[in-house]
């Protein structure tokens, strides 16, 4: 409800504006700034705009090593959007299509398409951005082996420089699509920990399989060194009943 936009930026800027002020009195300092999850971009431009600005103008920003908005779904992403971004210093954006098949898309009830997710790649990449995420669910209803399959062959044609697929559960990881990543070239790794969300790979088609075996809880930041392509599951040992 637009009615709510308003007093919800001032109430986020005041918070940063806060944030800021501790930062500072403990001596902290950002490397970096992390818009989503959720859809951002769901925001007017100007709104977006005004609240980077304001982080902008209450941390310093000057030491950043990455600093990304989650554009969420593709039919929030705009040309306006995405030139405003790029302008205002954004480094890594997520374009997160779920899946790139329409009949999965409706039975989840999204209301963008597999050719809008495209478009607004190619409009990311013609405005100048070089690191872009793309993330998937694995397991939606409806979908298959074969559907989730040519999902991944559809995005690793684009050459996203990082893919993030979404797992519920490690159970809920059904074998068939394991075996559609494998076929593929994706390699399974073992993790000793039991919730894991790496986001920052520096390589091209790079697969990364989120954890959510705690409700709510969410590891970030994690920097492990895999493969090109790897699909991280928890250990034995780890796994959460």
């Amino acid at each position: 409800n637009e009615k709510f936009i308003e007093p919800y930026v001032k109430a986020l800027i005041k918070e940063i504006e806060a944030t800021a002020k501790l930062c500072e009195k403990r001596g902290d300092s950002i490397e970096t700034i992390y818009f989503g999850g959720g859809t951002p971009t769901a925001l007017s431009a100007q709104n977006l705009r005004t609240l980077i600005d304001a982080v902008k103008k209450n941390f310093d920003v000057s030491k950043l090593r990455e600093f990304t908005v989650e554009a969420g779904r593709p039919d929030t992403f705009t040309e306006e959007m995405v030139s405003m971004l790029y302008d205002s210093g954004v480094k890594r954006i997520s374009i997160n299509p779920q899946t790139m098949n329409n009949s999965v898309l409706e039975a989840i009830g999204r209301r963008h398409t597999a050719e809008e997710t495209e478009a607004a790649f190619i409009l990311a990449r013609d405005v100048g951005f070089n690191n872009i995420n793309m993330d998937l669910i694995a397991g939606l209803p409806t979908d298959t082996e074969e559907s989730f399959g040519k999902t991944l062959d559809r995005v690793l044609m684009l050459s996203p420089e990082s893919i993030t697929a979404l797992v519920p559960s490690y159970t809920a990881l059904a074998t068939s699509e394991i075996s559609a990543l494998v076929g593929r070239g994706f390699t399974i790794m073992l993790s000793s920990i039991s919730v894991a969300v790496i986001t920052r790979l520096p390589k091209r088609r790079q697969l990364v399989i989120s954890f959510f075996c705690i409700a709510g809880s969410i590891l970030k930041g994690i920097s492990t060194p895999i493969s090109p392509r790897a699909i991280i599951i928890p250990s034995q040992a780890s796994q959460i009943s």
